[in-house]
C-alpha cells in the first residue's frame, strides 16, 4: 500500500503536472487562433487595397491612353475610343463599389480620399465646360494622385514599411 508519504509526493507531482499540461494548450490554441483570425483581416485588408490601387491605375492608364490617343491621331478609331471608355466607365464603377464596400474593412482615410476623387472627376470644369480631352488630361491626374494617396494610406493601416 501507499504510505501518506508517497501519496503526497505523487499529488505534488502528478497535480501541477496535469494542470500545466492542461493549461498550455488551451492558451496555445487561443493564441494560435487570435493570430490566424488577425492574419486572415489582414489579408482581407490588403486585398481591398490591391483591388482599389488596380482600378484607379486602370483608370489612369485608359485616361492617359485615349488622351494621347485624341491628341496624336488626325482620325480616331473609333474601336480603340471604345475600348478605353468602357476601362474608364468599369474602373470607376468599382471605385464607388469599394466606396462601399471597403468602409468595413480599409481604412476612413482611404474611403475619404476616393470619394474625393469620385468629386473631382464628376464635377471636373473641363467636362462641364464640354473639353473632352482636357477632363482626360485633369482626371488621369486626379487618379495618379489618389493612386499614391491610397498606397501610403494602405502601407500605413497594413503597417508596412
Amino acid at each position: 500500500m501507499l504510505s501518506e508519504e508517497n501519496v503526497i509526493k505523487i499529488l505534488t507531482t502528478v497535480i501541477p503536472t496535469l494542470l500545466v499540461a492542461l493549461i498550455v494548450p488551451i492558451y496555445g490554441i487561443r493564441f494560435a487562433l487570435r493570430q490566424f483570425y488577425t492574419q486572415k483581416w489582414w489579408e482581407t485588408k490588403s486585398s481591398n487595397y490591391s483591388i482599389i490601387v488596380e482600378c484607379l491605375s486602370n483608370y489612369r492608364y485608359a485616361t492617359g491612353e485615349l488622351f494621347e490617343h485624341y491628341t496624336t491621331n488626325e482620325i480616331y478609331n473609333r474601336e480603340i475610343i471604345s475600348r478605353y471608355e468602357k476601362l474608364i466607365k468599369e474602373s470607376f464603377e468599382e471605385i464607388k463599389k469599394q466606396i462601399s464596400v471597403g468602409a468595413f474593412v480599409v481604412s476612413i482615410s482611404a474611403i475619404d480620399e476616393l470619394a474625393i476623387f469620385i468629386r473631382k472627376v464628376e464635377t471636373n470644369p473641363d467636362s462641364i465646360s464640354g473639353n473632352h480631352v482636357g477632363s482626360l488630361d485633369s482626371n488621369c491626374g486626379y487618379a495618379v494622385n489618389s493612386i499614391d494617396t491610397i498606397k501610403t494610406i494602405a502601407k500605413k493601416d497594413l503597417k508596412i514599411k
